[in-house]
């Protein structure tokens, strides 16, 4: 046993983008060497210039690509390094006569790799636009439907406020019912969609604070409107 990770979703799995890239993610990691010692050979796609010989030792021994490798650079100035060292390798190994290929190294951060395989098509944008859109024409309807709401209540409201209800008051009421709502309908959600949204934690607080957001701000002018209610003309109203 090497460690036990906390529960983590990448989505996509950037680190194996043949196997279901947007499915379950891995239950398990085991550590290079042992697969090698047990001669576990992972699913995956093998691409060889020339057929290997037909034995284990021979599938380490040939020119076959079946191994991703990943490297930590916390620093630009470990990037850079790290890439002087893939140029130097490259140049040394086409000296040696090992490959007859041009030198063409890349090293690209998780953001590029996704990019560079096409995971997440570029449509995205303008689904995000689109979405955006939708978002302004359904915060247009929820405030048409609240002022509805609230001012079907304006007679509660007018004996709220003659009782002696600040606008404080009722300003903290209606903002906790919108608060409440935007809660079930949080609850409605899959896990499946749960799954495929998963964000980190700085993106799931900035989602969680901009819905806040957009609901308390939908609900201002009907609530703004339930401060404004005179007691006098309600009660004269629900007579």
């Amino acid at each position: 046993m090497v460690g036990v990770l906390k529960p983590w979703k990448p989505i996509p799995h950037f680190y194996d983008l043949h196997t279901l890239p947007f499915g379950e993610s891995d239950e398990m990691f085991i550590p290079f060497s042992h697969a090698i010692e047990k001669h576990m050979i992972l699913n995956g796609s093998m691409a060889c210039p020339t057929p290997p010989k037909p034995s284990w030792e021979g599938t380490l021994q040939s020119e076959c690509g079946w191994i991703q490798f990943w490297v930590e650079l916390p620093t630009k100035a470990n990037a850079d390094h790290y890439r002087t060292f893939l140029n130097n390798y490259a140049s040394e190994q086409r000296t040696t006569g090992r490959f007859t290929w041009p030198a063409h190294t890349q090293l690209r951060d998780v953001p590029q790799w996704l990019a560079y395989n096409a995971i997440i098509p570029s449509e995205v944008n303008i689904l995000i636009m689109v979405s955006l859109g939708f978002l302004l024409v359904c915060l247009m309807n929820a405030t048409g439907l609240m002022l509805a709401k609230i001012m079907s209540r304006a007679g509660d409201i007018g004996v709220r406020r003659a009782l002696g209800a600040s606008r404080r008051a009722i300003l903290s009421q209606c903002l906790i019912e919108t608060a409440v709502g935007l809660l079930a309908a949080r609850s409605l959600l899959p896990n499946e969609f749960v799954l495929l949204t998963h964000l980190d934690a700085i993106d799931t607080a900035g989602t969680v604070l901009l819905a806040i957001t957009a609901t308390m701000l939908a609900g201002v002018y009907p609530t703004w409107r339930a401060m404004r209610v005179q007691p006098a003309w309600a009660l004269k109203a629900t007579q």
